[in-house]
């Protein structure tokens, strides 16, 4: 597809709109997971990454949302989210972990050869790529093969994530352990205990804890 063709993609589903709202990107992709249609999803795909940033978005934005409905509708273009992970477009970069989150947790054999890639977004991405990259490598880390690789990783993140990240991270990383590692999630969740500082936030961390040595 050449650059010339975002604009016809997009007027196809939003005639008349050249960037359509976040509500009427979700009715778009709910149609499309339900349909399950490759070839329309495949038109969107070809928007990435693209030099017209708005059409780049609205892909983006439509795939992450398909994903989060039907993993396996997004999963063929699972390369190309990974390689959107070191991109300079910041909406790119957190929307292609979001999307990378929902494949993880259905195949999880399809991104594993990613992992480095999204080690490096650990490390560089914003709050909300980390979000998706923290919860994408959870869905790694339960399979038994992959534990060990990444759950160095996981929990270096939760030692040194913002206090208001520790609940939704220890939730996610919970989900990975096993008998091996569930000590050194605990421990690591301890160690933090009194930075939560809020009542919420407590709730859900403990919620975690007692999960974990029940």
């Amino acid at each position: 597809m050449s650059e010339a063709d975002a604009p016809s993609v997009l007027a196809t589903y939003w005639p008349g709109e050249r960037k359509p709202t976040k509500v009427q990107v979700q009715a778009v992709a709910a149609r499309l997971a339900d349909v399950g249609d490759e070839a329309e999803l495949a038109r969107f795909a070809e928007l990435l990454p693209g030099r017209d940033k708005v059409a780049a978005s609205v892909a983006i934005e439509l795939l992450y949302e398909v994903g989060t409905r039907c993993p396996a509708c997004i999963a063929p273009w699972t390369d190309t989210f990974a390689g959107l992970l070191s991109h300079r477009n910041n909406r790119l970069v957190w929307g292609a972990a979001l999307a990378l989150r929902s494949i993880a947790a259905e195949a999880p054999e399809a991104v594993w050869p990613h992992r480095h890639a999204l080690q490096q977004a650990l490390e560089h991405g914003s709050v909300i790529t980390v979000d998706g990259v923290v919860a994408a490598l959870s869905h790694l880390g339960a399979v038994d093969a992959y534990r060990a690789e990444v759950m160095p990783w996981l929990l270096q993140v939760l030692r040194a994530c913002p206090a208001k990240q520790i609940p939704q991270y220890a939730e996610a990383i919970a989900r990975a352990v096993d008998g091996g590692t569930r000590g050194e999630l605990v421990d690591a969740l301890r160690a933090r205990w009194e930075e939560l500082g809020k009542p919420t936030r407590e709730r859900r961390v403990a919620k975690v804890l007692t999960a974990l040595q029940a």
